[in-house]
């Protein structure tokens, strides 16, 4: 993760009226003064959605993420789902599904091996329950406890994560054509917001310590 990832973020929000459409198409962007042309911005829309996007002026991708708040008193909190792969980027054989799921990851373009891919089982509470990471040649093979719900897999350390449902699945064999070049999502699960003025969100990343987003349009 990236600048603010390392830290615990503890944001919250206060809402001047009680109705969630206030905030539809409302959008914020922060600005760094240290890191030059480096920003975040986040987008709230009336459906209860919301789009995240961080972008750092160098190299690397910018990293996005999107999901649902909800508010509760005046606290206004976020919780990111990652997109699901298309099913024509899965391809399935084998017997059927047992208790060990064997997993091959290549490339989308060439067919190539993608190595160094962490995988995760996870249940409905997102918690783990069981992990692995493929080796040089793309595979490894990861055991299905009771209570296995999803695979998520991500390539260094949360970068590019991806999840399928392992309830969709119907043999011990799954090759995964992944696309590395694709955007990248970080879950963002957790983070509150605090308004400040009309035009201002408050994020508190450090004791004391704040970033202010400033309304866009």
């Amino acid at each position: 993760m990236k600048k603010f990832s390392l830290i615990v973020v503890c944001l919250t929000l206060g809402i001047c009226c009680s109705g969630q459409t206030m905030l539809d198409g409302n959008c914020y962007e922060y600005h760094s003064t240290y890191y030059l042309g480096d920003y975040i911005k986040i987008c709230f829309y009336g459906d209860s959605t919301f789009f995240y996007q961080r972008h750092q002026n160098d190299v690397l991708t910018d990293t996005y993420s999107k999901g649902a708040w909800t508010q509760k008193s005046n606290i206004l909190s976020l919780k990111s789902f990652e997109p699901e792969f298309h099913t024509g980027q899965i391809v399935q054989s084998g017997n059927p599904l047992t208790d060990t799921l064997f997993i091959k990851i290549v490339d989308f373009n060439n067919g190539k091996p993608v190595p160094y891919i962490n995988i995760a089982i996870i249940d409905s509470l997102q918690k783990i329950i069981a992990s692995s990471q493929v080796d040089s040649l793309g595979a490894t093979k990861i055991f299905l406890a009771i209570g296995s719900k999803y695979l998520k897999g991500s390539r260094f350390m949360n970068y590019r994560p991806f999840e399928i449902k392992i309830d969709s699945l119907e043999y011990d064999y799954l090759l995964i054509k992944l696309d590395i070049y694709a955007m990248i999502f970080e879950d963002i699960s957790g983070m509150t917001f605090k308004k400040k003025g009309k035009r201002k969100l408050v994020e508190e990343y450090k004791k004391g310590k704040f970033i202010e987003y400033n309304i866009v349009k």
